[in-house]
C-alpha cells in the first residue's frame, strides 16, 4: 500500500511539475509577444509622430515660401515706384532747368578793325545786340554754356584792303572753338583796294554744361581783321536749340 501511494504521489508531482513548466513557458511566450507588440506599437507611434512633424514642417515651409514671394513682389513694386519717382524727379529738374535756361541767345559784333593778330588770339566782339541768359562775355569774347545741350553758332569775319592803313594784308583765317576743340573755320580774303569780303560759317553742336565757345585767329596769311560800326561785318551769334544729356565727344576731330 505504501508503495502504491508513493507511486501515485510521484506521478502527481511529475504532472504538477510538467504543468508548471508549461505554464511558465506559455507565460514567457505571452510576455515576449506582449513585449514585441509593445515595441511595434511604440515604433509605429514614433513613425506617425515623425511623419506628422514633417508634414507640419512642410506646411510651415510652404507658408514661408508664400510669404517670401509676397515680400519679393512688394519689394519689386517698391523698387519700381522708387525708379518712377527718380525718373519723375529728373524730368522735373530738367523741366525746371529748361524753364530757367530756355531763353539762351546772343549776338555780338566787332565795331572796329583788329591789326597784327597773333596765333590763337581770341576775337572779342565788343558790342552786344542780345545776350539772353548772360552767357556771352564782352571782355573775353567767349560764350559759356549755362546748360548742356545742342546749340547753333554762327560767326562771320571781314577783310578789306584800305590804302595807307594797317590792313595791307588782306586775308584772315579764323576758327570756331567749342570746349577747346576746333569745329569749323571761316576765311575772308580781299583781293583789291576797297574790296569788301566776308567769310562765315554756321555750326550746330553739342556743348557741355559750363563749356566755352569762342573764335580765334589762325596765323595763316593775313593778320588783320576788318570791321566797322557802320558795317558790322564781323559778328558772332549763338542760341540754345534744346537741352541734352552729356554725350561722348571722342569722335570730334581736333
Amino acid at each position: 500500500m505504501n508503495r502504491h501511494f508513493l507511486y501515485i504521489f510521484f506521478c502527481v508531482n511529475i504532472v504538477i511539475f510538467v504543468g508548471f513548466e508549461t505554464v511558465i513557458a506559455l507565460n514567457h511566450e505571452m510576455v515576449k509577444s506582449t513585449s514585441e507588440s509593445s515595441e511595434d506599437s511604440a515604433l509605429l507611434g514614433f513613425k506617425k509622430a515623425v511623419i506628422q512633424e514633417l508634414q507640419e514642417m512642410k506646411g510651415e515651409m510652404l507658408l514661408l515660401k508664400m510669404e517670401n514671394e509676397e515680400k519679393d513682389s512688394k519689394i519689386k513694386n517698391l523698387e519700381q515706384k522708387v525708379a518712377n519717382l527718380e525718373k519723375g524727379q529728373r524730368h522735373s529738374v530738367i523741366r525746371g532747368r529748361r524753364g530757367m535756361f530756355q531763353n539762351i541767345a546772343f549776338t555780338a559784333y566787332l565795331d572796329h578793325s583788329e591789326h597784327n593778330l597773333t596765333q590763337d588770339q581770341p576775337i572779342i566782339y565788343n558790342k552786344v545786340l542780345l545776350n539772353d541768359g548772360g552767357g556771352y562775355n564782352t571782355n573775353t569774347g567767349m560764350f559759356t554754356a549755362p546748360v548742356a545741350g545742342v546749340y547753333l553758332f554762327s560767326y562771320s569775319v571781314g577783310a578789306k584792303v584800305i590804302p595807307d592803313v594797317h590792313l595791307s594784308q588782306y586775308d584772315v583765317f579764323t576758327r570756331l572753338i567749342v570746349d577747346g576743340v576746333h569745329q569749323l573755320s571761316a576765311v575772308a580774303e580781299s583781293t583789291s583796294t576797297w574790296d569788301d569780303e566776308q567769310g562765315s560759317t554756321t555750326a550746330i553742336v553739342y556743348v557741355p554744361d559750363g563749356a566755352t565757345v569762342w573764335t580765334k585767329h589762325e596765323f595763316k596769311g593775313g593778320n588783320n581783321l576788318y570791321s566797322a560800326e557802320f558795317e558790322r561785318i564781323t559778328s558772332f551769334a549763338g542760341t540754345l536749340l534744346y537741352e541734352k544729356e552729356p554725350v561722348d565727344n571722342s569722335g570730334i576731330i581736333g
